[in-house]
């Protein structure tokens, strides 16, 4: 499911640097049919991560470790578990949102200036998207702003991996920022879908409320704990003009 979402992903971020050339409504269908395809694997990504959040959050507060607590990672590994077993038919349903993706990418224009222009523009488009949504996310640092921080810098840093044979040093060094700040990102959404997974099952097992209402209470800590140093590196990686990054581009 990992694999599969970062090629998705990836494809949609080449997707969006070539948006002007190839025109809004081929742009509106490859895109469209990447995020349909993305879609119908998120909610099992989100199952499978539960355990590992909840380890990882343990890692950083062990005063949860008491049985209660662990009778409620069972059940959050049993979520991941029943996830799985539906896996093939959302993957199944993902191809088929694919199936006429390759039509008409062998049309694309590939070559001149103009296309050089019009990607150096993509991609300067997605840097001021991920600077608008740390703005956004500085003044109001809820779960929903920092997703979105989180989808516009995996949109640059999966556009600088595709970018970076051309501008090696200086995109490469970014590309490394933009991915420390997708994990810290990642992290702080896991905890998140560990705090509303604890509730739901709260709701279905009373007897485990205290220690439901402990792990919840600690996701939502951690989150906002990781939120202040995910701001704090998309601040600084967003400082540098978007324009004369994307500049380069036109500079080699």
């Amino acid at each position: 499911v990992h694999d599969a979402r970062r090629e998705l992903r990836s494809a949609r971020a080449v997707v969006k640097l070539v948006r002007i050339s190839v025109g809004p409504k081929e742009y509106a269908r490859q895109n469209g049919a990447l995020r349909r395809a993305g879609r119908q694997l998120s909610s099992h990504r989100d199952a499978h991560v539960l355990g590992s959040a909840f380890d990882r959050l343990l890692g950083h507060d062990p005063t949860l470790e008491e049985e209660s607590t662990f009778r409620l990672r069972e059940l959050l590994t049993a979520v991941g578990e029943g996830s799985g077993q539906a896996l093939p038919l959302a993957a199944t349903a993902a191809l088929a949102e694919l199936d006429a993706f390759d039509e008409g990418i062998t049309m694309w224009p590939r070559k001149g200036r103009v296309v050089e222009i019009n990607v150096a523009t993509g991609f300067e488009r997605t840097l001021r998207r991920v600077r608008r949504a740390t703005e956004l996310a500085a003044d109001k640092p809820t779960a929903d702003a920092l997703h979105t921080l989180r989808k516009r810098a995996k949109d640059a840093r999966e556009q600088l991996r595709t970018l970076m044979p051309l501008v090696p040093k200086r995109y490469g060094k970014l590309e490394r920022r933009y991915t420390r700040l997708c994990s810290l990102l990642g992290e702080g959404c896991d905890q998140v879908v560990l705090a509303r997974a604890c509730e739901r099952l709260g709701a279905e097992n009373p007897a485990l409320a205290e220690a439901v209402e402990r792990v919840r209470g600690a996701a939502i800590a951690r989150f906002e704990q990781i939120g202040e140093a995910a701001l704090a590196e998309a601040r600084t990686v967003t400082e540098r003009s978007p324009r004369k990054i994307a500049g380069r581009l036109l500079e080699r």
